[in-house]
């Protein structure tokens, strides 16, 4: 099934395979879809001579004397964001009778991993990053918590303190740039690339009635009023990287037709067909 070894594609595949099959089952109301989302699960989650350990400890690891702890980066919390896909897509099997007996075990597996993302030094970092990866770890933590506890007092907690804190410190009001993510080689690429992340908790704070979208609109719009700046001043880049994230914007909070042009430029230029697939149709389905 996996063309390749290294970890963190595995982990994708799976992740991409294990989507497609329960929005089938859902969809169709095909059992046959289900039933392979459920073996998918206990290879990758359950069997234990070749399931993942609840745990990112060696992700992004770089090797050689310099790295004193042995253990993996910060980094590698957004390496393994394909978790958050898995956990959005669990309660599409919710009622499928196969998927009931291993409902505890996979439920354990993802406590585990809280556990890890809350308490684990490797995650410690990446919760006081400051840039993308800081809005990655808190895209793990919501989507671990909403699918443990979706009523939890917690999940709300995290998600007001992002938008009312940590997005005001990465957002510069005044003009829209997220100076820890355009300082970067590739700015268009990393201030997408963080704004998915930011919308992604929004979507998902959403599903449970929480519209961060009404009370952040001002900072949201000029954000991405700033990233159609940065597209046009570079016509050799691949402008369609932030293309659904101003189009999302654009329809949740703009009344005008500030971002058409951008979105009607960015569907008739040259990469035109990278705004296909997973990654740029439904929002729970992103990571």
């Amino acid at each position: 099934m996996y063309e390749k070894t290294e970890k963190g594609t595995q982990l994708e595949l799976f992740a991409e395979n294990f989507m497609y099959l329960c929005l089938g089952y859902f969809f169709f109301e095909m059992e046959s879809y289900a039933v392979h989302a459920v073996e998918l699960l206990q290879i990758f989650f359950l069997n234990e001579t070749t399931r993942m350990n609840p745990n990112l400890n060696y992700a992004q690891l770089v090797r050689g004397s310099q790295n004193c702890t042995k253990m993996g980066r910060d980094e590698g919390v957004v390496s393994g964001r394909a978790l958050c896909r898995i956990a959005n897509m669990l309660s599409y099997l919710d009622n499928f009778y196969l998927y009931r007996p291993i409902d505890q075990c996979i439920k354990a597996w993802f406590n585990q991993y809280f556990q890890w993302l809350t308490g684990s030094s490797v995650a410690k970092q990446a919760a006081r990053a400051k840039n993308n990866i800081h809005t990655w770890y808190i895209a793990h933590v919501v989507s671990t918590v909403r699918f443990l506890d979706p009523s939890s007092a917690e999940l709300t907690r995290h998600i007001v303190g992002f938008f009312e804190k940590t997005l005001l410190e990465q957002i510069d009001m005044a003009t829209g740039d997220q100076p820890s993510e355009s300082k970067r080689a590739q700015p268009l690429h990393y201030l997408a690339f963080n704004m998915y992340a930011i919308l992604y908790i929004a979507e998902l704070a959403k599903s449970i009635e929480l519209d961060m979208y009404l009370t952040k609109k001002e900072i949201l719009h000029i954000a991405a009023l700033y990233m159609i700046k940065v597209s046009k001043a570079n016509q050799k880049i691949d402008i369609t990287e932030a293309a659904r994230c101003v189009e999302i914007i654009w329809k949740r909070v703009c009344g005008d037709d500030c971002c058409k042009e951008f979105i009607d430029l960015c569907h008739n230029c040259e990469f035109a067909e990278r705004i296909s697939g997973p990654k740029n149709a439904i929002c729970k389905c992103w990571l």
